[in-house]
C-alpha cells in the first residue's frame, strides 16, 4: 500500500508539474473514477508533441493514445525494476559498505560500549528490530510484486501488439476533439446565408417604409393647408358671433372704426397728393430733357448717316473716274 501511495503521490505531481490545473492527488490514480481518470489522459495527450513519429516498429500504426501508453509502460517497468525507497535509512547497512553514502565523511569520536546507556541501548534494539521485520517483509514481497507487474505489463504489450488499430477510447477523442471542417464550412456558409437573407429582408422593409413615409409626408401637408384654411374660417366666424351677441352696439363700434378707417385713409390720400405733387414736376422735367437729349442725339445719328452715304458716293464716283 506504502508502494502505491509513492507511486501515484509521484504521477500526481508530474502531471501538476506538467501544467494540469484541476485538483489532482493520490487519490485520483488510488481511487481511480473513469471520468477523472480519463479528464487527465486527455490533458496528457494533448501535451504530447505533434509530429513525433514512431520510428522503432514502422509496422505498428502510431496515434496519441498508443505513445502515451507507450510511455506509461515504460516508466512503470523503470520503476518496478529499481528500489521502492528512494532515501537510504542510516539503519540499512545491507546496501552500502560505507554507511551514509548521501553524507560527507566526518569525524566522529570513539564511544565505547560502556559510555552508552542502557536507555539507548534498548531504543536501538526495538528499533533495529522493527525496522528488520519491516525491510525482510517488504523483501519477501518485492520479487513476487514485480514478476506479477512483469507479467502484466507483457500481457498488455501482447494485447496492443495483437490490436494494430486505433482503439476505441483514441476514435472516441478525435470524434469529440476534431470536429470535420467540411461540417464546420456547412454551418459557417448557413449562417451566412441566413445574415444575407436577413439583410435583404431588411432593405425590403425599409424601401416600403420610406414610400409609406413620403405618402404620409404629402398627407401632412395636405392636411397643414386644410388647417390653416379652417383657422383662418374659425377666426372669421368668432368674430361674427362676437358681433351677433351685442348686435346694437357691435354695428356702432364697427361703423366707428370703419369711419376712422376712412378717415385715415383720407389724411393719408393727401399726403400722398402733398408729396406726389412735386415728384411729379421732376419727372416731368427729367423727361423733358430727356426728350431733348433724344432729340439731339437722333440729328447726331441722321448727320452721321447722312455723312456715310455722301462719303459711299463719293468713293463710287473716285472709282468710275479712275477706272
Amino acid at each position: 500500500m506504502a508502494q502505491r501511495f509513492t507511486v501515484t503521490a509521484r504521477l500526481a505531481e508530474a502531471c501538476s508539474a506538467v501544467g494540469y490545473r484541476r485538483d489532482i492527488g493520490y487519490q485520483t490514480f488510488l481511487y481511480s473514477n473513469v471520468t477523472e481518470v480519463r479528464r487527465v489522459f486527455m490533458f496528457l495527450i494533448e501535451q504530447l508533441p505533434k509530429d513525433t513519429t514512431d520510428s522503432a516498429d514502422p509496422e505498428t500504426p502510431f496515434d496519441r493514445v498508443t505513445d502515451m501508453e507507450n510511455r506509461i509502460l515504460e516508466n512503470m517497468r523503470q520503476q518496478l525494476r529499481g528500489s521502492w525507497r528512494t532515501d537510504p535509512s542510516p539503519l540499512d547497512l545491507r546496501n552500502s559498505t560505507l554507511g551514509w553514502p548521501s553524507r560527507s565523511r566526518v569525524n566522529i569520536p570513539f564511544v565505547t560500549q560502556r559510555n552508552v546507556t542502557a536507555e539507548i541501548k534498548e531504543y536501538w534494539l526495538r528499533r533495529s528490530g522493527f525496522w528488520d521485520e519491516e525491510k525482510d517483509e517488504v523483501d519477501r514481497n518485492l520479487p513476487e510484486t514485480a514478476v506479477n507487474a512483469e507479467e502484466s505489463i507483457l500481457k498488455l504489450q501482447a494485447y496492443y501488439a495483437q490490436h494494430k488499430s486505433k482503439s476505441a477510447f483514441a476514435e472516441d477523442l478525435e470524434e469529440h476533439e476534431t470536429p470535420s471542417s467540411l461540417d464546420q464550412l456547412d454551418a459557417v456558409q448557413q449562417e451566412i446565408d441566413k445574415i444575407n437573407t436577413a439583410i435583404e429582408e431588411a432593405r425590403r422593409e425599409q424601401r416600403e417604409l420610406q414610400s409609406k413615409r413620403s405618402i404620409v409626408g404629402e398627407n401632412v401637408k395636405a392636411l397643414d393647408s386644410v388647417t390653416e384654411k379652417l383657422k383662418e374660417e374659425k377666426k372669421i366666424k368668432e368674430r361674427t358671433h362676437i358681433l351677433l351677441e351685442n348686435p346694437e352696439v357691435n354695428v356702432a363700434k364697427l361703423e366707428s372704426i370703419i369711419a376712422a378707417a376712412g378717415e385715415k385713409m383720407k389724411k393719408l390720400q393727401t399726403q400722398w397728393e402733398t408729396h406726389r405733387a412735386p415728384l411729379m414736376a421732376t419727372l416731368q422735367e427729367h423727361q423733358a430733357k430727356n426728350s431733348d437729349q433724344v432729340s439731339k442725339s437722333q440729328k447726331v445719328v441722321d448727320q452721321i448717316e447722312s455723312a456715310r452715304h455722301k462719303s459711299e458716293e463719293v468713293i463710287v464716283d473716285l472709282q468710275t473716274k479712275s477706272a
